[in-house]
């Protein structure tokens, strides 16, 4: 197995457990920070630089693949998007189609709503204060 696959099965698993669960219980945890789940790599703190992925702390108006110190796909880097509400509302519901060759392992976001207060999260620059 390449070392790439291994790396995006941890990372996979990671995300899959941020996502937290109840026990199977039927009823759902209340999540009240709309990126809670991106926090499993992402920081949205000003100057706090995580090694899984890139810093979003005022991310609106930047161009993609941007962040210093942090590796990006080709396809990212070379997409050419600034990140604008829209860009950002496409890319979250679905990386993948937005950025063909993204690394990015989050699969979307298919409640339009969700992803709004997301951007609204990201630009707002609450910081990392996940509950």
């Amino acid at each position: 197995m390449k070392t790439t696959s291994i790396t995006t099965l941890v990372f996979g698993a990671m995300i899959l457990a941020g996502c937290g669960g109840n026990g199977g219980n039927g009823t759902a945890p209340a999540r009240t920070n709309p990126v809670a789940a991106c926090l499993t790599c992402h920081s949205f703190t000003k100057g706090v630089k995580r090694p899984t992925a890139p810093n979003l702390h005022d991310i609106v108006g930047k161009p993609a693949g941007s962040e210093p110190g942090f590796r990006y796909s080709d396809a990212l880097k070379n997409s050419g998007i600034v990140w604008t509400r829209e860009k950002l509302d496409a890319y979250l519901a679905d990386p993948r189609a937005l950025v063909p060759g993204t690394r990015m392992i989050y699969a979307g976001e298919p409640d339009a709503a969700r992803r709004q207060a997301m951007i609204d999260y990201m630009q707002n620059g609450e910081g990392d204060q996940a509950q």
